[in-house]
């Protein structure tokens, strides 16, 4: 959805629809999402950490849907200040006036779907990944064959290793969702990806 290829994911089960992670930066607009999302009810908007990539086109998507937002508590502080979200870097008037739902660890459910959420911190001190049935979505914590930066505020090497063994160590397979880059399957990247595995 940008410059940063975030990807914005919508789960739909029985006409009724979650999106996740909308961005809305650098000139592109929301279209593409509303688009997706014609003959859908759109029961929420979640959001997998604060950065400006993935919260940018929770706004303009709020003109459209009246849904609530959901983001870990942990992560809100994000939605306010542009320097822990990075708009200061990309988006520096970027504003946030939107009242968000907690996201609470463990079984959750959201509108139609419920959800195991799994807090994953290392990339952001909020970071979550959501399990629904054989999926998960993974935000910046885990990507293929790669992981999420660490180098950003709140960014942890240490939360990282902990969020990455908790994957390494999951044995059901799942397809995981990721923020950036490319679908991929848990079983793949505990087999071959470097960082997964701690052989970096």
């Amino acid at each position: 959805m940008n410059p940063l290829q975030t990807n914005c994911f919508i789960l739909i089960a029985d006409s009724k629809g979650i999106i996740f992670d909308p961005s809305a930066d650098n000139g592109n607009n929301v279209d593409r999402i509303l688009k997706k999302c014609e003959g859908i009810d759109i029961e929420a908007i979640v959001l997998t950490h604060g950065h400006i990539d993935h919260i940018s086109g929770v706004e303009p998507l709020l003109e459209h849907f009246e849904v609530p937002v959901y983001i870990h508590q942990t992560d809100q502080e994000y939605l306010l200040n542009n320097n822990l979200n990075l708009a200061s870097q990309v988006q520096p008037d970027f504003t946030w006036n939107t009242k968000t739902e907690p996201l609470d660890e463990g079984q959750v459910k959201i509108g139609s779907f419920e959800f195991n959420v799994v807090l994953t911190p290392g990339h952001t001190p909020g970071s979550v990944s959501l399990f629904y049935q054989d999926a998960v979505f993974s935000g910046d914590v885990l990507f293929k064959m790669s992981m999420g930066r660490t180098d950003l505020p709140g960014g942890s090497n240490q939360q990282m290793r902990q969020t990455l063994d908790y994957f390494l160590n999951l044995e059901e397979d799942y397809t995981v969702y990721c923020g950036h880059g490319e679908i991929t399957q848990l079983s793949f990247e505990q087999k071959y990806n470097p960082y997964l595995r701690g052989i970096y």
